[in-house]
């Protein structure tokens, strides 16, 4: 995050012979970064062009200090799936989970609301995670 001082310096070091449209994209850009926005999100709220804002982001240096994109609750849900797919039997806690998956503590909850089969509760916050096509099939040969 920048403070007014620091996004004043970066404007004023964009070239004079820079078009108006660059000066804008290149302003935008240092005043998005102060309120610690995402790239994604300075080019839809601001509505420059994609080439020219990554050419600004670049120029100023931004490409590894600030998150390029926010995680989607598609790549969230995903995560969550990959995660379980290769722990499947394990005794984990919500804390390792969301720790390992990088989520918040209701989007995990919110997950295993809607996917109660991959998970049997074993302690309070403790969980096996099982495949329910499997138990699925050893209940009905039982």
């Amino acid at each position: 995050m920048l403070n007014q001082l620091e996004v004043e310096k970066l404007i004023a070091s964009v070239p004079k012979s820079s078009s108006p449209e660059d000066h804008r994209a290149a302003a935008s850009i240092a005043i998005g970064v102060r309120d610690d926005k995402s790239l994604a999100d300075i080019i839809k709220y601001y509505g420059i062009n994609k080439d020219t804002a990554v050419k600004w982001w670049t120029f100023f240096g931004f490409d590894s200090n600030v998150k390029l994109e926010k995680k989607k609750r598609s790549n969230k849900s995903s995560t969550i799936e990959t995660y379980i797919k290769a722990h499947l039997g394990d005794t984990v806690s919500s804390a390792d989970i969301i720790e390992a998956c990088e989520i918040s503590t209701p989007t995990f909850y919110n997950f295993m609301n809607a996917n109660r089969g991959h998970f049997k509760r074993v302690n309070r916050g403790l969980y096996t995670i099982v495949d329910p096509i499997q138990e699925r099939k050893e209940a009905k040969n039982v």
